[in-house]
Order: structure tokens, then sequence, then C-alpha cells
């Protein structure tokens, strides 16, 4: 049997303890309210579509065809607007070239909000270190993902897609540019960029070319999606049109125009192995087979942290013979 004493002492503990709860939690409230208000009134000059009084926009936002939501959004709003995941998170969601310049020509660490969920799974590497360590980092893997010491590269991707290795050394060269196959994997990057949104968090303030403004500390979405989409930009911009990325035209378009890597000091350290994996594979497998969409089973574009198809990719395959040179 407990004495009395000793039971009044627990029963003042557990008082003590849930009176500290509460005020933790009271604390906790007041800092996410403090936090709600200085977010709205940084992005209080961006208009945008409205939102929920509790999701804000995430409802929409994971619902299937949250992309070309986004893309309405766009044109609706020129340049940016605002983007509320719930009411405590909120970030300006860019898809201008002048505004993803501003921010992303810096080096401003990715936005913790978002990142640190993936932590357990990424990890605390390159893509989510900040400052001193993150320069460090990117400085000690540059060096590895040079174009020279990619080269050697290029015989393991034709050995993975088990295609004309017999006849490697002969086609080596007229794998090395593909100039018309680089069009098309850009175009096809263009329209379904690998990560569709990328996120900021502002070390310093920034102020974009319209002369608005947003101070250090404020969260950025830059979606590339939408960036990708912008018709002022991009004419005709659901069309498949290789030949944006001549060299004539690519000169006049505006640098940041076209983000798949995302740019500036933070972009894709990978984007070399990246493009040169795409070129062999894709020229070696449309050595072997035609490919066409199996127009019943159409793609179904799903936003998560890379870009995927929420029913997969169904493909018609046609052989192609032995010399067609296609």
């Amino acid at each position: 049997m407990v004495p009395s004493f000793l039971s009044l002492r627990l029963s003042c503990l557990g008082l003590w303890a849930s009176g500290l709860i509460l005020v933790l939690g009271f604390l906790k409230l007041i800092r996410l309210l403090l936090r709600r208000q200085r977010l709205a009134k940084a992005m209080g000059n961006f208009p945008g579509p409205p939102t929920h009084w509790l999701f804000g926009h995430a409802l929409e936002i994971q619902q299937t065809g949250s992309l070309d939501k986004v893309v309405s959004w766009a044109h609706q709003f020129p340049y940016a607007h605002p983007l509320w995941f719930g009411q405590f998170i909120g970030f300006l969601n860019i898809y201008e070239p002048d505004y993803a310049k501003a921010v992303y020509s810096r080096g401003d660490p990715k936005a913790p909000d978002v990142y640190d969920f993936f932590l357990q799974w990424i990890g605390r590497g390159l893509l989510v270190l900040e400052g001193p360590k993150w320069f460090q980092h990117r400085k000690l893997l540059t060096p590895g993902f040079h174009y020279d010491v990619l080269k050697p590269y290029v015989a393991l991707f034709a050995e993975s897609t088990r295609v004309m290795l017999d006849k490697w050394e002969e086609k080596a060269d007229d794998l090395g540019k593909m100039t018309y196959l680089t069009m098309c994997i850009k175009e096809s990057f263009r329209l379904y960029p690998p990560v569709p949104q990328v996120y900021r968090q502002l070390s310093k303030p920034v102020t974009f070319v319209d002369g608005r403004s947003l101070p250090a500390g404020s969260l950025i979405s830059m979606h590339i999606y939408a960036l990708h989409r912008n018709s002022a930009v991009w004419p005709d911009p659901e069309v498949f049109d290789p030949l944006r990325f001549s060299t004539e035209n690519a000169s006049k378009r505006h640098p940041f125009a076209f983000m798949p890597f995302s740019a500036g000091p933070r972009n894709c350290i990978g984007q070399q192995f990246a493009m040169s994996e795409m070129k062999v594979v894709t020229a070696m497998c449309l050595l072997h087979f035609e490919f066409s969409l199996d127009p019943s089973r159409l793609p179904i574009k799903m936003l998560q942290l890379v870009l995927r198809s929420k029913n997969g990719i169904h493909l018609h395959l046609k052989p192609l013979g032995p010399g067609s040179g296609k």
C-alpha cells in the first residue's frame, strides 16, 4: 500500500508535469502563430489563390492533376504566388526566370521545413548541408563529376543496356555529341522535370525584378514544372519541340528559364553524369526498338519528391531489323 504522503507527492508531480506540458504547448502555439504572422506579412504583396482555413493549399496539391493546377495558377498570377501547406508553412511559389535568378544565383540553404522530413532516407549529405561544410563537400566532389572523368562510364552505360557491346569501340565516337538526341532529352526534361519543385530558405533578403522583396528567413518554392510551362518564355509550352534547344534558340532564352537540374551554386552536381547516361542508354535502345505510348493507359502524373506516374509507364515496343539504321 502506498503511503498517503507519497501518493500526495506523486499527485503533485503529475500536476506539475501536466502544467509544464500545457505551458510548453502554449509557447509552441505562440511561436507558430508568430511565424504564421511573419510569413503572411512577408508575402502580403503577392496575390494568390484562395486558401482553405485549415489546410491552406495542401488538399489541392495532393490531388491527381495538381501539377496542372499549379500551372493554371501560374497563368493567373504571373511571376509568383503564396503556397500554404496548412496554416503554418508558407512558401513563395516562383516560376519566372528573373525571380528564379534572384534566388537561385545565390547559395541559400535548402528549406529545412521540407527536407528535414527526408533526412532518415537521404542522410545529411550534400543536398541538405549549408555554409562552409556544404562548400567544402561540394569542392571535394566536383572533380569527380568532370566531363573527362565521366568518359569511362560510357562503356558501363552501354553494358547496362546490353546492346551493341561488340560494336562499342566503333560507335563510341557517333555517341559523342548526338546533338538532336540531346535536344530531345532536354525538351523531355522541360516537359517532365525529374524534380518538379525545389525549396530554399533565404539566408538574406531578396529583391525581385519588379521591386517586390522578401526578408531573410522566408521560404521559397521553385516550381520548375510551372516555370517550364511559362507561356511568356516558352511559346506553345505543351508542344514537344526539340528545336527549342538549338544553339540559336537557346542563346536567346533567359539562362534561368530551364532548370531541370536546379541552377546556381547549388545546382545538381551529377547533371553531366545524368545527361551522358541518358544519351547513351536512349541512343542504344533506339538502335533496337521503336517506342510508342499505349494510348489506352497514358501516364497519370504524380507530384512527389520526384515526378512519377501513378499508373506506371506502358509502352509498345517494335523490334527493328538488323541494319535498319534507326
